[in-house]
Formats: C-alpha cells, sequence, structure tokens
C-alpha cells in the first residue's frame, strides 16, 4: 500500500540561524543605502503646491470664506437678515453655521433627487464666518460711525468729503516745494574741573567755626537738657465744642462773675468738673446761694448752677415726681389684682 507522503516545510533552528550569521562576516550597515545619498527630484522655482488636493488626501475639508461666490453670499446673506440682532457675534456665527449646514443638506438632497449637479455651496469655517459677520457689521454701523442718520446728515458728511478732497492751488504748491534741511544748534561744550579740593586748612577753619558757635551758645543760657520721648508732653488737642455748650459756658462765666467765684486752678486731685462752669460738682461743693450740680435722669445730662435756668430743675423734677407717682401706683394695683385672684 503506497503511502502519499507531503514534503514538509523547512523549519529553520534557532542554532542554524545562529550559525549563519556568524557565517556571515559583512556588516548589515553596508547592505542598507545612506538616506542623504538618496537622489531628490528637482523643485521648479516659483511652483506652487495644490493646498487643496493635498488637505482632501489627508481628510481635512477645505474651507472657504462666505462670500466665495454669488450662491454662498446669497444664502448667507438671507440667513443673517432673517435671524434676530443679538450682541453676541459668537452665538450668531454658531446658529448661521447650523442654519447653512442644513440649507446646504437640503440642497443636496433635492438635486440627487433630480439628478443634478451639487451646488456651489462650500464648507465655511467658524473663524471665517465671524471675520465675515464682523465685516457686515462694521458696514452696517458706518453710517452711524459718520453721523449720517438722516438725509440732511447724510448731505452735510458729503459735502464734507468734497470739501477735503478738493486741494486748492496754495496747499499744493505748498506741498511741491522742498522739505528744509534740518540744522539743530549743538552748544559748545563746557569743560567743568571738579570743586576745589579740601585742605588741610580748610578743615581748621571750619573746626574753629564750629568751636566758636558752641562757645556762642553757651554763653547765651544754659543748654537744654534733651528729654526723652515717654517725658514728653503732647500737645493739647484742640476739641470741637458744640454750639449749645458754648453759650452754656457763656452765661456760666457771666454768673461766677457776678457771684465772686474765682475760677479753680489745673490740678484738683482728680475730682470730677463740671464741663461748663469748669467747677467741682461734688454733693457738699455748693454755690454761693446754696445749690449744688445735679444728673438729669439716665441721659447723664449735667444741670450746672451756673450756666442753666432753674426752671430746667424744676421740670425734672416735677417729671420725676410723676414718674414715681405712677410707678408706685402699678405697683399697688398689681397688688390689689393678685390678693383678689
Amino acid at each position: 500500500m503506497d503511502v502519499a507522503t507531503t514534503e514538509s516545510p523547512s523549519v529553520s533552528h534557532p542554532s542554524n540561524e545562529a550559525e549563519e550569521m556568524a557565517i556571515d562576516d559583512s556588516p548589515v550597515a553596508d547592505s542598507t543605502p545612506d538616506w542623504r545619498s538618496v537622489p531628490l527630484p528637482d523643485t521648479t522655482p516659483g511652483r506652487r503646491r495644490n493646498v487643496s488636493r493635498l488637505r482632501a488626501m489627508g481628510g481635512d475639508p477645505t474651507c472657504v470664506p462666505p462670500d466665495f461666490n454669488r450662491n454662498m453670499l446669497a444664502v448667507w446673506e438671507e440667513l443673517w437678515h432673517s435671524m434676530p440682532q443679538s450682541g453676541k457675534v459668537s452665538a450668531t456665527v454658531y446658529t448661521l453655521l447650523q442654519e447653512y449646514k442644513k440649507h446646504c443638506r437640503e440642497e443636496r438632497r433635492r438635486l440627487q433627487e433630480s439628478a443634478g449637479t451639487p451646488p456651489a455651496l462650500l464648507p465655511v469655517s467658524f473663524a471665517q464666518a465671524k471675520d465675515w459677520l464682523l465685516r457686515q457689521q462694521k458696514a452696517q454701523s458706518q453710517a452711524l460711525q459718520i453721523g449720517a442718520v438722516n438725509e440732511e446728515a447724510r448731505e452735510v458728511v458729503t459735502e464734507l468729503q468734497q470739501s477735503l478732497a478738493e486741494q486748492p492751488a496754495s496747499t499744493a504748491a505748498l506741498l511741491e516745494q522742498p522739505a528744509r534741511q534740518a540744522s539743530p544748534v549743538v552748544p559748545q561744550p563746557v569743560m567743568s574741573l571738579g570743586p576745589e579740593p579740601v585742605t588741610d586748612q580748610v578743615r581748621a577753619e571750619e573746626r574753629a567755626e564750629q568751636r566758636a558757635r558752641r562757645q556762642a551758645e553757651d554763653s547765651a543760657g544754659p543748654s537744654r537738657k534733651k528729654t526723652a520721648p515717654s517725658q514728653r508732653k503732647a500737645a493739647p488737642k484742640k476739641k470741637n465744642i458744640p454750639p449749645e455748650l458754648q453759650e452754656r459756658q457763656e452765661r456760666a462765666s457771666a454768673r461766677m462773675l457776678e457771684l465772686g467765684v474765682p475760677p479753680l486752678e489745673e490740678s484738683h486731685d482728680g475730682k470730677r468738673r463740671c464741663p461748663v462752669c469748669r467747677q467741682l460738682r461734688a454733693a457738699n461743693d455748693k454755690t454761693p446761694d446754696g445749690r449744688i450740680h445735679r444728673i438729669l435722669g439716665r441721659s447723664n445730662k449735667i444741670w450746672c448752677p451756673y450756666g442753666d435756668d432753674l426752671s430746667i430743675l424744676e421740670t425734672f423734677e416735677k417729671e420725676q415726681k410723676e414718674r414715681t407717682q405712677a410707678a408706685w401706683r402699678r405697683a399697688n394695683e398689681a397688688k390689689r389684682s393678685k390678693k383678689q385672684q
């Protein structure tokens, strides 16, 4: 019985490959060509690359501005005029691009059904659309910028532009004259030798002057001792006296002068003084007519017997008596109601 034999593919062993590599003594670098020696194609001077074809080969769409052709310009102007005016340019451009892509899709679908040629509506990038929209807005507001808000203002602006464009003969003659060469005035430099040198004689004279000045100050009077900053007295601050207090002080001065009360000295051993008459206001400090200073209630307002009228004190005492009676009356009523319960 004959058995069909098939040739098995030759299997290379690592040991054999190592032996073959060891036998081959030629370097590998010699068999590989150097890229520096590869000849490059000749470049034609002034030759331009087909950028649109290269972009299409790479998968990038070729974008053109909205006013690339008449069809695109008509579509973009119609879309822009049909949209409401918005202050945000980026949002408006984004909406315009969406509407433009929707319009292109509808046109392609319509022409595919009718087997027509594709429309001349090319892709537009965001940057190109934004640049076109800014130029349209600038052209739209140009009339307002030049002041042509109505027909009369437009005529005035037109006449002004015409008058500025006309060039009188005198102006043209002045412009044709050659420009005068500048002749700057350069002052002559003045050399300075600097200050005079200080000699020993000059230093001796200065020391003699300082010594004579100190002797004159010592003979004029005793030297002033320098006091420490903590011992120096701060200058008294000027206080703004209210007009009402100033009037009371004037009345107190006149009353004290009438009664023969002398003003007190500054040193009063820490006792409190009246801000009106500057006299002591304790309970045992009475006036010549037997009155004392009083504090009117919780307001801490001081009644001065020299500067204030007696009716003010009488009114306060009367009101205080009425308040005390009303408080006792309320307390008695509270006691009666508690007993009845």
